[in-house]
C-alpha cells in the first residue's frame, strides 16, 4: 500500500437492458432511431446539375463536364458514369464530395449517372 492515498472516487452510469442482453446472451439489438449511432441512411442523390467548360491547353482545346448534386442521407463516396447519348455508360470519376469533373472526347448530348455509396450500403443511381 502506498502512503498518502486516502481513497478513490468512482462515477458509474446504468447500462440499458439491451446492453446486458448482449453481454449475457450475445443478442445484439441496433440502437433506436433517436441514436446518433444509427444515422447511416441510404444516400439518395437529387438536384443533379451539369456544366460544361472549354479548356485550352497549349494549342489544343478540350471539353470537361462538371457534375454537382445534392444528397439525402450519409454519402461516403459516389461513382460517376457517363457516355454519349445512345452509347453504354462507362465509369468516368469517383468523388468523396458532391462534385466531380471529367473530360469528354466526343461532342453531343451526354447521359450522366451518379451512383452514391453510403458507409454501409449503396443508394439508388440517379
Amino acid at each position: 500500500m502506498q502512503a498518502g492515498l486516502d481513497g478513490a472516487q468512482v462515477a458509474v452510469v446504468p447500462e440499458s437492458d439491451e446492453f446486458w442482453d448482449y453481454v449475457l446472451n450475445g443478442t445484439y439489438e441496433p440502437a433506436g432511431s433517436d441514436s446518433e449511432l444509427s444515422r447511416d441512411e441510404t444516400p439518395v442523390v437529387h438536384s443533379l446539375r451539369v456544366s460544361e467548360q472549354q479548356t485550352v491547353q497549349g494549342n489544343t482545346r478540350f471539353t470537361q463536364l462538371t457534375i454537382t448534386f445534392d444528397v439525402h442521407g450519409e454519402l461516403a463516396s459516389a461513382e460517376i458514369w457517363a457516355g454519349p447519348e445512345g452509347h453504354e455508360l462507362v465509369h468516368v470519376a469517383d468523388t468523396y464530395t458532391r462534385q466531380a469533373t471529367f473530360r469528354i472526347d466526343v461532342a453531343g448530348n451526354w447521359m450522366v449517372q451518379v451512383r452514391p455509396m453510403g458507409h454501409n450500403r449503396a443508394g439508388p443511381a440517379a
